[in-house]
């Protein structure tokens, strides 16, 4: 948890503290900000997402990840797209010989999603731009109806079973669909980076999406890593999320400090779930490259520049 997680989630947690500073911070936020040569459209009723993209503090060491990791003709698939951050990053570094695919469930994040890809475009030039797919839809373990439990206070907090921030009587009828279904009607067979941040449903996500994976042989997953919140939407233990990773054929690493320090096996694991207490969560990456030591995000990932395209029929 980085310090302005703690002070927004730990000093600011009294309800009436929360209430008034996302008064101050919706006040404040602007109707975009840049993050590199992307712009990214902003929410101004939303003081979590939006608001740590206007003060600057958003996901900062994911972010890093990323700048590394994106290369021209890559596949991404970005679940949780929200106002688009990694979709708008993603754009300016695949160019046209790349494709995303970005679900986002919630109308109203969608909506300014949907600005945050036409401004991109409009600053790319048309031999550079990427395919853009958005979904209305949740990815899921299976396809069917859901339903969305929407968090007022946090457009990044909503989510797919209820809770005491996203009650019963917030609920709104989706679709939720199989990353591996999705994929095949795109006529893509392999894909080069997922990014998944679904409060606690990540498992259910990797689930629908293991065909992808095992076909994807330079994938590299970013997902949010909340034990807590894989209780409440799998029900199951979240070092079961871990091995199903590592079973598909991924080194895992938590990404902390800066660092990709991998975790090696069971042991590891049960060490890290144990430090993740009630709302505390990380973040780790899955690759099938091992990495023999922790890694500083400063580094680039050779590996995983562009490659001759061959992930779509």
């Amino acid at each position: 948890m980085t310090i302005s997680e703690f002070v927004y989630t730990v000093i600011f947690k009294p309800p009436f503290i929360k209430k008034m500073v996302n008064k101050i911070i919706r006040a404040i936020v602007p109707k975009s900000v840049r993050i590199g040569r992307a712009v990214v459209c902003l929410n101004p009723q939303d003081a979590v997402v939006s608001g740590a993209l206007a003060l600057g503090v958003f996901e900062r060491q994911e972010l890093k990840l990323v700048s590394n990791v994106f290369h021209e003709g890559m596949n991404v698939v970005d679940v949780g797209a929200n106002v688009g951050v990694y979709t708008a990053i993603a754009m300016h570094r695949i160019k046209k010989r790349g494709r995303i695919i970005a679900f986002e469930p919630h109308p109203e994040s969608r909506d300014y999603l949907m600005q945050t890809v036409a401004e991109n475009f409009d600053l790319l030039p048309a031999d550079e731009r990427p395919e853009v797919d958005i979904l209305d839809m949740a990815a899921s373990a299976s396809d069917g109806e859901a339903k969305l439990f929407c968090n007022s206070e946090n457009k990044g907090d909503n989510r797919l079973y209820s809770s005491e921030l996203t009650p019963e009587a917030t609920a709104l009828s989706i679709r939720a669909r199989r990353i591996d279904s999705v994929l095949r009607e795109h006529k893509m067979t392999a894909i080069d980076f997922l990014k998944v941040d679904v409060q606690g449903y990540e498992f259910e996500v990797i689930q629908g999406a293991r065909e992808i994976l095992r076909n994807s042989a330079d994938v590299v997953i970013l997902s949010e890593f909340w034990p807590d919140g894989i209780q409440r939407a799998s029900h199951c233990d979240s070092h079961e999320y871990l091995t199903f990773l590592a079973d598909l054929g991924f080194h895992i690493y938590q990404l902390d400090a800066g660092k990709l320090r991998p975790l090696r096996g069971s042991s590891d694991f049960r060490s890290l779930i144990g430090a993740l207490k009630g709302r505390q969560y990380t973040n780790i990456v899955g690759m099938k490259r091992l990495l023999v030591q922790d890694q500083d995000l400063a580094v680039s990932f050779p590996a995983l520049k562009s490659r001759p395209r061959t992930a779509t029929l």
